[in-house]
This record gives C-alpha cells, structure tokens and sequence, in this order.
C-alpha cells in the first residue's frame, strides 16, 4: 500500500505488487492489474491481465504518456487520463524505444510514435519487424531484407530516417561511430 508521512493510507495495502512510474502506480491483485495516480485516485479500474506504459513523450517537462491495457484479446491504448483512444484498434505491440512502437494490425506493423502529445501513425513505412541497434538506431525488416532506421526522441519520424532495406543482415552499429554499421551482403 501507500500512506504519507502522517500515517494516512492512500492506497491500502491489499495489493500483491505496486509498481511505481512516474506519474502512476500500477498494482496487481489477484491476478488483475490497475492504474492509479500519486494521490490513490483509480485512473483504470482493477480488469486488466496486463497493463503498462506504451509510449512517453520527452519533449513535455511533465512527462506525458500513453498506456496500454489488455483483458483477453482487447487490447487498447489510453491516454494519462485513462480515457480510451477508440479509433485505434489494435491487437499488440513491439517496442522501439520510450516514444516508438511497431503497432500489430491484421498481421502487420505500423510504426507509431508519441510526438507533441499526439499518437502519430506512419502506415506508409511498411516494417515487418525492429530490433535495436543502439539507442536511437534499429535493424528494421521489410521483404527479407534489412535496412537502418533511426528513432530519436523528441523528433518526429521522417522518411529521411530511414535508410533502404537492401542488407541481408545489419550486424550491429559500429563501437565507436554510432552512424555506422556492420552489414552483411550477398554478393549477386
């Protein structure tokens, strides 16, 4: 539970797990999670199998983020608020990094990021999967190929940041240049 310095309980102590974020707790019980602020008040209600941050937004000073829930196969995305977002339908996530996530719908990928505290979708930078290279720089997969796509914060994902996927393989970034990477080519 939780109770301030004068001993008065905030969130009681009936809780199996209390994870502190930011700006909210979440707490599991038997078996279900939940989603409250500093001062106890329930923002999502104890219903959830899993729930958690899913994207965070560096350029505000206070921090703004998304959540997401799951209850079976309903997954969802809620604003800090807990409000649902409800023209997003979705059934999964990748994360990228703190403001990137590949969003899983009918079987593909859309890259996702929260910039200005707004949910913006990239449908048109089609990416089958991402694996993280460094901090700002993945591997990104499209048609059986690799390419180099860079993702950092307070910067909105443009065209530009990603390079062709023409690699068989993008090995790593290079130890002491991050803007370089071990590839792997075939030779035809």
């Amino acid at each position: 539970g939780q109770a301030d310095p004068a001993g008065n309980i905030i969130i009681p102590p009936e809780y199996e797990s209390i994870l502190s974020l930011s700006h909210h707790y979440i707490l599991r019980k038997n078996g279900k999670m939940e989603l409250r602020d500093y001062n106890g008040q329930v923002i999502l209600p104890l219903a959830y199998d899993s729930l958690g941050i899913l994207m965070e937004d560096p350029r505000y000073n206070n921090l703004r983020q998304l959540y997401f829930s799951q209850d079976g196969a309903r997954f969802q995305i809620h604003n800090q608020e807990g409000d649902i977002i409800p023209e997003h339908h979705y059934q999964g996530f990748d994360r990228l990094n703190r403001n990137s996530v590949l969003l899983h719908k009918d079987g593909k990928k859309i890259l996702a990021q929260y910039y200005s505290g707004e949910l913006v979708l990239y449908p048109n930078l089609p990416i089958d999967y991402a694996r993280p290279l460094n901090t700002w720089y993945f591997a990104y997969g499209l048609n059986g190929k690799e390419g180099v796509m860079v993702c950092p914060p307070a910067v909105q994902h443009l065209k530009e940041h990603f390079g062709k996927a023409i690699f068989d393989t993008v090995l790593e970034a290079h130890y002491r240049d991050a803007g370089r990477f071990l590839v792997r080519k075939d030779a035809s």
